[in-house]
């Protein structure tokens, strides 16, 4: 046992002694070079590309992980300068790729991005640099750094490796309203095809689609309008196509999004692209003959729905109203619906008159509805539009949808 045990001590000893030469012939190699042993030539030969003075430094004890007077690591020096070998070095003995400067947004993946070292993004995101970093401070995340610089190949790469092109900064910018205020075309067309809103706004309201218009870039204005266009088709497609609601003969649902309908109701209180959030529009017209039209606005009670009921105190008050009507409908589950009817005389021109049907109604929990309906002098008016309303249960369809 004794035995045993010296042994031990000695085999110990001799390893000992091994690396103690080893460490000692490596700092005298290194003092041969003229290369003290410290931190900040670790990172300052790792910027130049020497692996093999970072290999011998590394070998001298000097932390791989380790911080420089100005806060940068070794691996952070060299994705900078895209040393693709000494970071791969780095890396495969521990270097951690997500470490960044102190206090800072530069991590190695954010310095690679802003310098276009595409080589290197590629091998810090199969190495576990996170795509999804955002700056504690600023918010800025290496989609928007890319977005910024104008650099397409690397975007590309950050979005197919998860980076959200949907993450907002500090500010309610994404990487699609840097991209737009830098006037990078290509890529901001990129941004919105891999899924970025044109018409995302930020905490002041605007979106790309605003700062392009501002901005002048007309070309870019006409495909990120396209892009919207393609979006409301969308929505109409599995939406307004879709629809189970249960429209009486001769009425159709029409494409809300198609601005082009001449049965769009431009008297309408809310004007397209202007619903509240959140909200769901449907609109029914009748046969081209009667020209009537339904207009529903189905979404949240809020300040929204005051501007309908203020809408209505002024038509009540119209010194041109000639006659008012009020009816209630009553839905299938509970839901009820005042129709207001008014009836404007124009008195600039004879025999003249204008009907306007509106109405309010509570579905609970919050939920209302609002519809703004109208059509020709011809048109059965209100007592149409109630009936439709019932046999179509509009009404319950859509409290139905809002459950769901």
């Amino acid at each position: 046992m004794i035995d045993r045990l010296f042994r031990f001590q000695l085999s110990s000893l001799v390893l000992a002694a091994v690396v103690l030469s080893s460490c000692h012939g490596v700092r005298a190699e290194l003092k041969r070079r003229g290369v003290a042993v410290e931190q900040d030539q670790l990172i300052e030969f790792a910027a130049a590309g020497d692996l093999e003075v970072v290999d011998l430094l590394i070998q001298a004890e000097i932390p791989i992980s380790g911080r420089d007077s100005y806060g940068s690591t070794a691996l952070m020096a060299a994705a900078e300068a895209g040393e693709v070998d000494v970071a791969k070095y780095l890396i495969d003995r521990g270097a951690d790729p997500n470490l960044g400067a102190r206090g800072s947004w530069e991590t190695p993946l954010m310095l690679a991005t802003v310098r276009n070292r595409e080589e290197m993004v590629r091998l810090l995101i199969d190495s576990g640099a996170s795509v999804g970093f955002r700056d504690q401070d600023s918010g800025v995340t290496p989609l928007m750094m890319a977005a910024v610089e104008g650099h397409r190949v690397i975007s590309a790469e950050l979005i197919a490796a998860g980076a959200d092109v949907g993450t907002t900064d500090q500010t309610g910018w994404t990487a699609l309203h840097h991209a737009v205020r830098k006037g990078h075309s290509r890529l901001a067309t990129a941004l919105v095809e891999a899924g970025a809103d044109p018409q995302h706004q930020d905490q002041d309201g605007f979106t790309p689609l605003s700062l392009a218009k501002s901005r002048g870039q007309w070309r870019l204005v006409a495909q990120l309008e396209q892009e919207v266009d393609l979006t409301k088709e969308k929505a109409r497609s599995a939406g307004v196509q879709n629809s189970p609601f249960a429209v009486p003969p001769g009425w159709e649902i029409v494409d809300p999004f198609d601005g082009r309908s001449r049965f769009w109701p431009q008297h309408a209180t809310f004007k397209a692209g202007e619903d509240p959030p959140g909200s769901r529009r449907v609109l029914l017209r009748s046969s081209p003959g009667e020209e009537a039209q339904i207009f529903l606005i189905v979404g949240q009670a809020g300040v929204w729905w005051e501007r309908f009921r203020n809408r209505i105190q002024e038509m009540e008050q119209d010194p041109n109203l000639e006659e008012k009507l009020i009816l209630r409908v009553h839905g299938l589950q509970g839901v009820t619906l005042d129709l207001r009817r008014y009836r404007l005389v124009d008195t600039s021109r004879a025999e003249r008159q204008t009907e306007r049907i509106l109405a309010l109604g509570e579905v609970g929990e919050g939920r209302v509805f609002v519809l703004d309906a109208g059509g020709s002098p011809l048109a059965d008016g209100i007592d149409q539009i109630e009936s439709v309303i019932r046999d179509s249960r509009l009404l319950d369809a859509l409290r139905a949808e809002q459950s769901s």
